[in-house]
């Protein structure tokens, strides 16, 4: 089969009819200089016939594999490449991948855990200064609340005990004072008369009189005794104890608070601690996990690929060799799951809205050779992506083709160069013609038919079509003959279009004779340049429609 691009994708055409082609024209030559030739000649001329053909398309990509893990850098800074696996050695999960410089990390992890055990140590001490606080609260609160009990204890006692007692003493004395006194008057006024009448003495009429002033000395004294107590010492001792017991009180409360304000220091501090010792051991856990990050392993089993061998990692030319520094999350290795392989084609955007997951598909990679492997179509892409730098306006959509496996899968790698030829279509049971017999003029379509020793231009009603058959669906019937090249000058006959087989396929004659579809008749007609026709798939050869020459 030969093969054609357009637009981006490869056109198969019957390797075959292009031979017939080209065989048939030098033999077309040949006979124009043979004298006496009175028909054409057979070999650019074929039968449309009744058959079954397949529409497809053919795309271009490459092999991926359908599932691929990234292995990274996953250290915070940049590091040293020690030492890494070969490109294309085939691992299991678990073998070591790549390693990188650990030195630096060993060293603040050694520096770490020295922090650690300080922060350790710090928590621990926190912690006993809060149990030693709160063992010091209960005292200090057991000794205010006690002082405060003591307080009230000796209010009581005052009030039910020393104020009572006291008050009992006092009047006590002042009524004995005031006894002694009245006895001692009366008697005075005996030993007053008694002293008149000469029988007591002067001197004992002067005992007397002392020992009546002493008894009402004693009196005014235990009345001042008694008035001081009730007006002065009774209200300050009262005042004393109250106010003894309402600073007890506030002193409790006083502690209360000066506990709480203590304790939430030591807890503040335990918890400080605490939280010291979690950043340190949380970056000591992080240095130890980006220690094991050093050592790469591989997650699962695949084919090592370089990150600067795919597409995406081209960016960095060299290869990544031991003593090369490699940025923070920079990929290294790509390994794909070689088990599944998809071809990863560019279709037109044209074609990619016919696509659809499950469709069948072949797909021949260039390194196996002739081989075609069977696939499906697995997905197609959700944006169409632009063309290069040759074609900017040119879209098309990645299809992803799953390939079945089978026994070339061992020889399959990723990047491999891959031609798929997908099915868009099945006709069935169609007349058919090649696509090199079909010319256009305007919308109208049509074919050559041999007319003795010329062709006539016939015109033909299509249908589906493929790279290289067409349907017919009006205008030829199966086992007519037809033109299967561009011809030359002086082969076609000069007569216009025939009026009856224009009406077969839908078109008339307008005024100026030019044919147009039926429905237009009547309108103006604006005229169309004869040019090829386009396929659905863009891929139909294409024919010179101002071939028809005046014949002599």
């Amino acid at each position: 089969m030969a093969q054609v691009r357009r637009g981006g994708t490869l056109v198969k055409v019957a390797g075959s009819v292009v031979a017939l082609a080209v065989v048939g024209g030098g033999l077309w030559y040949a006979s124009t200089q043979m004298a006496g030739m009175e028909t054409v000649s057979t070999a650019d001329v074929v039968q449309a016939s009744v058959q079954d053909f397949d529409i497809q398309t053919i795309a271009t990509g490459e092999l991926e594999a359908r599932e691929q893990v990234e292995i990274r850098n996953k250290l915070d800074s940049r590091a040293t490449l020690t030492t890494i696996i070969d490109e294309g050695t085939r691992v299991a999960k678990g073998d070591v991948l790549f390693t990188l410089n650990s030195e630096s990390i060993e060293q603040q992890i050694t520096e770490e855990e020295s922090r650690v055990e300080t922060a350790r140590a710090d928590l621990e001490a926190a912690e006993n200064s809060y149990l030693i606080q709160i063992s010091d609260n209960e005292s200090n609160l057991r000794a205010a609340t006690l002082e405060k009990e003591l307080a009230e204890l000796a209010l009581k006692q005052w009030r039910d005990g020393d104020d009572p007692k006291e008050l009992e003493r006092l009047q006590a004395a002042f009524d004995a004072a005031d006894r002694d006194y009245t006895r001692r008057s009366d008697k005075y006024k005996q030993s007053t008369d008694l002293h008149e009448q000469k029988f007591k003495s002067d001197n004992d009429y002067k005992l007397e009189t002392i020992e009546l002033l002493e008894a009402e000395s004693r009196v005014k004294q235990a009345r001042l005794a008694l008035d001081t107590y009730k007006n002065y010492q009774r209200p300050r001792d009262e005042k004393q104890r109250t106010s003894d017991v309402a600073e007890a009180e506030a002193k409790v409360e006083r502690v209360q608070k000066q506990n709480a304000i203590e304790l939430a220091s030591k807890e503040a501090n335990r918890k400080n601690a605490r939280r010291q010792l979690e950043l340190r051991e949380e970056r000591l856990a992080k240095l130890r996990e980006q220690l094991g990050y050093c050592t790469i392993h591989a997650p699962n089993d695949g084919l090592v690929v370089y990150n600067s061998s795919t597409r995406n990692g081209r960016w960095r030319s060299d290869p990544p060799e031991p003593g090369m520094e490699v940025s923070p999350n920079e990929v290294m290795i790509v390994l794909p799951d070689t088990t599944e392989m998809v071809a990863a084609v560019r279709v037109h955007e044209s074609l990619a809205g016919r696509l659809r997951p499950g469709q069948p598909a072949n797909i021949r990679i260039e390194a196996l050779g002739t081989t075609v492997i069977p696939g499906t179509v697995d997905s197609i892409g959700v944006l169409a992506e632009s063309g290069n730098w040759r074609d900017p306006n040119l879209r098309e959509y990645t299809v992803r083709i799953l390939l079945q496996p089978g026994e070339w899968a061992k020889q399959l790698k990723p990047s491999m160069r891959a031609e798929a030829t997908i099915v868009l279509d099945q006709v069935d049971d169609a007349v058919t013609i090649p696509v090199q017999s079909v010319f256009s003029e305007g919308r109208l379509q049509y074919v050559y038919m041999p007319s003795g020793s010329r062709f006539e231009r016939t015109p033909i009603k299509l249908g589906r079509r493929s790279e290289t058959q067409a349907e017919v669906l009006a205008g030829l019937s199966a086992g007519d003959r037809v033109l299967v090249r561009a011809p030359e000058p002086g082969e076609v006959l000069g007569k216009g279009w025939n009026e009856a087989r224009l009406a077969t396929v839908g078109y008339t004659l307008d005024e100026s004779g030019q044919p147009v579809p039926a429905e237009r008749q009547g309108r103006p007609n604006r005229g169309a340049q004869a040019k090829p026709e386009a396929t659905e798939s863009t891929t139909e050869p294409k024919g010179d429609a101002e071939t028809e020459v005046a014949s002599s």
